[in-house]
C-alpha cells in the first residue's frame, strides 16, 4: 500500500471492524513502514499496484465542460470525504485541454491519486460536478494526438515515455486495440515489465545506472536498487522501480541476485563476497580436507558467513559442524570413486578414513554428504560403492 500525500510505502499486517457506530465504516488496521507521526487525518491509502496514477496528469470524462476553468477556484476533489479533511484531499487544477464534447486532459497543480474508473468532484465556487478517470481513448481517439496534447500540458519537455507514463502509465495500460496501434507505430516496442509497458529507450538507462551502481559499490541491496530506477525514470513509489529490478535480475542476463544483493551478470563469482567472507573462505580451503571448525571461531558473524558461503557454493557444512570447501570435498568424491571403480567391491568406513587420511568422525561426516549427494550409494550401515548409475556404466 501506499500513504497519500506524498510517496511512502505501507504493509497491512491486519484488517478487521472496529465495532463502532457510525454511518461510515470503520476498520481497524495495522500499518508497517511508518512513524505514527506520518499517519494524519485526510490520509489516504492506496494499492502499490496504482502508484502510477498518483499523477498531476489524467484523461477524464465529464458531463459538463463548462465547470472546466482554471485557478485557484477550481479544484478536483475526491468524492465523500468528510468536511475536516477535504482540504488535505483536493488539488487545484492548473490546465485542461478539452478532447472532445465530453473528454478532457487535466493538469493539477499537485499530485492525487487519480485512479481509472473512480468518481471525482470537480469544484468552482458554489458549483460541483463529477468527472471519471478514463483508460481508453474516445472511440475517435489517436494515442499520438493525446500523447502530444498531453505533453502540452506538462511543462519541461519531457520524453514521449514519461508523459505517456503520467497519462496512462507507460503506454500499455491502454486497450488491446489501441495499445496495438500504438505497437505499430513505435520502433522499437515497448516492453512489458510487470504489468507496465516501457519504452526500450528507459529500459536501458534504468539497467545500465543500476549496473553501474552495482559494480562500483560491489553490489547493492534492493532498497539503493529501486532508488536507482526511481532517480533515472522520474516515476514516483516504489512498485515500478521494484519490478523494473525484478525483471533485470529473472534470468541472470543483465543482474545477479546473489545473498540478497544485486551485481552485474559479468561479476565473478568471489567478487560478490564481503572482504570477511573472502577472508573466512581463505581460512577454509586452507584446511583443506580435514575442514574449518567453525564452532571455534568466537567472531559473532561466522555463522551468517558460513551460510552466505554454503549458499554461493563456496563452501559446505558437514554433520560434524566442520566445514570444507566444495573443491576439498570434490576431490574427496573422485578418490573414493576411482578406488571403487576398479571392481565390485565396496568399501568400509575404516577404509574410506585410512584412503583419505581423516579421522573416522570426519571420514563419517564426508561419507554422510556424498551419499546425500548422490556421489557414492549405501551397501550397509558401514559399507559404501559406487551409486546405481555409475555401476552401470561399467
Amino acid at each position: 500500500m501506499l500513504l497519500y500525500p506524498g510517496k511512502r510505502a505501507l504493509s497491512v499486517r491486519g484488517r478487521g471492524n472496529s465495532g463502532k457506530e457510525s454511518s461510515s465504516r470503520f476498520f481497524e488496521v495495522v500499518l508497517k513502514g511508518a512513524a505514527r507521526r506520518e499517519l494524519k487525518p485526510g490520509g489516504l491509502l492506496f494499492a502499490a499496484a496504482h502508484e502510477q496514477y498518483n499523477t498531476t496528469t489524467a484523461l477524464v470524462s465529464c458531463e459538463n465542460l463548462q465547470y472546466s476553468a482554471t485557478g485557484s477556484a477550481c479544484s478536483v476533489r475526491i468524492p465523500d470525504v468528510p468536511p475536516e479533511v477535504a482540504d488535505t484531499l483536493q488539488v487545484a487544477l492548473s490546465a485542461v485541454r478539452p478532447w472532445d464534447d465530453r473528454h478532457a486532459l487535466l493538469q493539477l497543480t499537485r499530485a492525487l491519486p487519480l485512479i481509472p474508473g473512480c468518481d471525482y468532484e470537480l469544484h468552482q465556487g458554489r458549483r460541483c460536478g463529477r468527472l471519471t478517470v478514463v483508460l481508453a481513448l474516445p472511440a475517435h481517439g489517436d494515442v499520438n494526438a493525446a500523447t502530444s496534447a498531453a505533453a502540452g500540458l506538462l511543462a519541461g519537455g519531457l520524453p514521449i515515455e514519461q508523459v505517456t507514463y503520467r497519462v496512462w502509465g507507460i503506454v500499455g495500460h491502454l486497450p488491446a486495440q489501441e495499445r496495438s496501434s500504438w505497437l505499430e507505430q513505435q520502433e522499437p516496442a515497448p516492453i512489458d515489465i510487470g504489468g507496465w509497458w516501457t519504452a526500450p529507450s528507459l529500459l536501458d538507462r534504468c539497467v545500465a545506472a543500476l549496473q553501474r551502481a552495482a559494480r562500483r559499490h560491489e553490489g547493492i541491496g534492493s532498497r539503493d536498487a529501486v532508488r536507482v530506477v526511481s532517480e533515472v525514470s522520474g516515476v514516483g513509489g516504489p512498485a515500478f522501480s521494484m519490478a523494473l529490478v525484478s525483471w533485470a535480475a529473472a534470468d541472470g542476463t543483465l543482474l545477479v541476485k546473489r545473498d540478497g544483493r544485486y551485481f552485474p551478470a559479468d561479476v565473478a563469482r568471489d567478487q560478490v563476497l564481503p572482504p570477511a567472507a573472502r577472508q573466512l573462505r581463505q581460512e577454509i580451503e586452507r584446511c583443506g580436507r580435514t575442514g574449518y571448525d567453525a564452532a571455534r571461531n568466537r567472531h559473532p558473524n561466522t555463522r551468517a558467513l558460513v551460510e552466505s558461503l554454503q549458499r554461493l557454493g563456496f563452501a559446505v557444512v558437514l554433520d560434524n559442524a566442520r566445514v570444507v570447501s566444495a573443491h576439498a570435498l570434490q576431490t574427496l568424491a573422485q578418490e573414493a570413486q576411482t578406488h571403487l571403480s576398479g571392481s565390485d567391491r565396496e568399501l568400509h568406513q575404516r577404509q574410506l578414513a585410512q584412503l583419505w587420511g581423516l579421522p573416522r568422525n570426519s571420514a563419517r561426516a564426508v561419507t554422510a554428504r556424498l551419499v546425500a549427494d548422490g556421489l557414492l550409494e549405501r551397501a550397509s550401515s558401514v559399507h559404501v560403492r559406487l551409486p546405481r548409475r555409475a555401476r552401470r556404466k561399467r
